[in-house]
């Protein structure tokens, strides 16, 4: 974290280390959609990731009906 007494100092480290430099700001309202946005991808992320795992286990011949639904199960937590 910075303060305004200590800004001109992590500035001038932060160019010497990493070259430019750019700013991003945002509203306190963008941020929380971004956040929530970001939420709702992992989430569809992980749906799919579930519905793969469950279609790869259900067409594999070696596979039992128990494997399927426990595998779906450990992953929905």
């Amino acid at each position: 974290m910075v303060n305004e007494r200590e800004l001109n100092d992590f500035l001038a480290e932060f160019k010497q280390r990493h070259g430019e430099l750019a700013f991003v700001a945002l509203s306190m309202k963008d941020y929380e959609n971004l956040a929530l946005n970001i939420a709702e991808l992992r989430r569809y992320i992980n749906q799919q990731t579930q519905i793969i795992v469950y279609y790869e286990d259900a067409v594999d011949p070696n596979a039992d009906d128990t494997t399927v639904s426990e595998t779906v199960l450990d992953n929905a937590e």
